[in-house]
């Protein structure tokens, strides 16, 4: 399996812990919950909540494309999206995928790569 697909599985099952809120006619917003326990498979029948750090609502319309970001507490999150007409009896439909904006592969073998964010501990 391609670094790709993983990472397009992980979040279409929503294992990541992405959320998304729909205000109006192509408006959306993305969320993810602000504590360290993200969802398992059973989250949607857990009956506890709890917070989500939303992003600003922004229009998506087919063939579109873009960057966004979602800051939870100290952290950003910078993310990319795409939205495209689906095809036959879904084409009144459209197709949003929401990827990390940066993925950093280790290719190296025997090293590891430590990252940060400027600004955050």
């Amino acid at each position: 399996c391609s670094p790709a697909n993983e990472l397009e599985s992980a979040w279409i099952s929503s294992s990541c812990g992405l959320y998304m809120s729909q205000k109006g006619e192509g408006e959306i917003s993305a969320g993810i919950p602000l504590s360290s326990n993200f969802p398992t498979e059973d989250h949607l029948s857990d009956e506890k909540t709890e917070p989500i750090a939303w992003s600003e609502m922004f229009t998506v319309s087919a063939g579109q494309r873009g960057t966004f970001q979602l800051k939870a507490g100290l952290k950003i999150y910078e993310l990319a999206m795409q939205a495209e007409r689906m095809p036959g009896k879904f084409r009144e439909s459209t197709k949003i995928t929401i990827i990390p904006r940066y993925c950093v592969a280790n290719l190296l073998t025997k090293e590891n790569i430590y990252l940060r964010q400027k600004g955050v501990e």
